[in-house]
């Protein structure tokens, strides 16, 4: 991809992964509305008393687990999943994420993010893997600054790699579960990361059939 599509990427995976990885403010939370579609919606409310309400659904959904809404949104929960329910905490895509991660040289802890996830430090959280694409869009975008197609080919790999085997395997699931427990904002901000992950896959295909 040329690399001013590769930025605009690397811009939508940051935003994505903003969504998950820090509490809603009143300087972010507009443009979060508009780009979920979500703004009309919330039309009647204060900003301050949108914050307060989305910031508690943030609780809610992925820190209470008392709470009706509570959603672990973390990949082993959910391609780990058997008949009779969510999969474990901690499971195979949690390892492989994280080497993932270490091979790659892309630090979580780096991350502009909520304190606690930075304490919980769980590799496959789905604010840790939409950052990770940020990351690997990055990283091309500077290869191809340096002219090296090599890198640039192996970056790519990675993205195809990790939207295949990951994030397309389990946003739909999260962003249905999410629906179910009637939690707005977040629902709509897992199914929004999800068609992006879907289409910008299919992009790659694309791309890469193009080459051969």
């Amino acid at each position: 991809m040329d690399g001013e599509t590769t930025a605009s990427r690397a811009d939508m995976y940051g935003f994505l992964a903003s969504l998950f990885l820090q509490e809603p403010d009143e300087q972010t939370l507009p443009k979060q509305l508009q780009a979920l579609n979500l703004a009309e919606q919330y039309a009647p409310s204060s900003l301050t008393a949108l914050v307060s309400s989305i910031s508690q659904e943030y609780f809610d959904c992925f820190f209470v687990p008392m709470s009706s809404k509570y959603t672990p949104p973390l990949e082993s929960v959910f391609t780990g999943a058997s008949s009779q329910g969510r999969g474990p905490l901690v499971g195979p895509a949690t390892q492989e994420t994280a080497q993932l991660y270490e091979t790659t040289g892309f630090n979580p802890a780096d991350l502009l993010a909520f304190a606690p996830l930075k304490e919980m430090a769980m590799p496959d959280h789905v604010g840790f893997e939409l950052a990770f694409m940020t990351y690997l869009c990055l990283q091309e975008e500077k290869s191809a600054e340096r002219c090296d197609r090599a890198a640039v080919k192996r970056w790519t790999e990675w993205q195809f790699h990790f939207l295949s085997e990951h994030l397309t395997c389990w946003l739909p699931k999260l962003a249905e579960a999410l629906e179910k427990r009637q939690t707005r904002f977040y629902a709509a901000a897992a199914s929004l990361s999800a068609d992006w992950a879907a289409a910008d896959l299919g992009e790659l295909m694309t791309c890469s059939e193009g080459e051969v």
